[in-house]
């Protein structure tokens, strides 16, 4: 049996300037947050450079102060945690308008809302599999003292770039760390 979700995210028409990156494909909003992929110009020196393929997770009100701090915890938060479902974030950086954003290691894929929307719903083995990405992740984060994650269609990532889908937790914001 298929489970019915209709969730449709919408992602706000914006001009996003990020210097030093190369901003592709809107993939999803959730909240306070898109999801957007991009490339990173990276300079090795001697002249040698590299375009690192990156997922960005971008506030979208430049004057939300509670949006800005949950992105400071959450950076802080995921970087003791190397669990591969969830967003692993590289790097903290700044938007033109303000708005803070998250770089992690790029990851094909779309929302759990858009692909179970976009499919009509998921088999039984394909939700089991996707929620024993989610309770292992669930595991590390308590392990590490970190409680609260968020797990709803909108936060949770399908990736598709690896050889069996993957679910990983994209927003930590409202955790806390005991």
């Amino acid at each position: 049996e298929a489970t019915q979700l209709s969730v449709a995210p919408t992602v706000p028409a914006r001009t996003l300037e990020l210097p030093g990156f190369q901003l592709g494909e809107r993939l999803a909003q959730f909240g306070a947050y898109e999801l957007v992929l991009a490339t990173k110009e990276v300079d090795w020196g001697s002249g040698a450079r590299a375009h690192l393929p990156r997922l960005l997770k971008v506030q979208v009100d430049p004057h939300d102060e509670l949006t800005r701090a949950r992105l400071r915890v959450e950076a802080e938060t995921t970087a003791s945690i190397s669990h591969p479902c969830v967003l692993a974030v590289s790097g903290v950086t700044e938007t033109g308008d303000g708005c803070r954003v998250l770089e992690a290691r790029r990851m094909n894929g779309e929302s759990a809302a858009k692909l179970i929307e976009r499919i009509g719903g998921l088999k039984p083995k394909w939700a089991l599999d996707l929620t024993k990405d989610l309770l292992g992740a669930v595991a590390e984060l308590h392990e590490k003292g970190v409680t609260g994650p968020s797990l709803t269609p909108e936060t949770v990532f399908i990736r598709n770039d690896t050889e069996v889908h993957r679910a990983v937790l994209v927003e930590l914001g409202g955790c806390s760390k005991n």
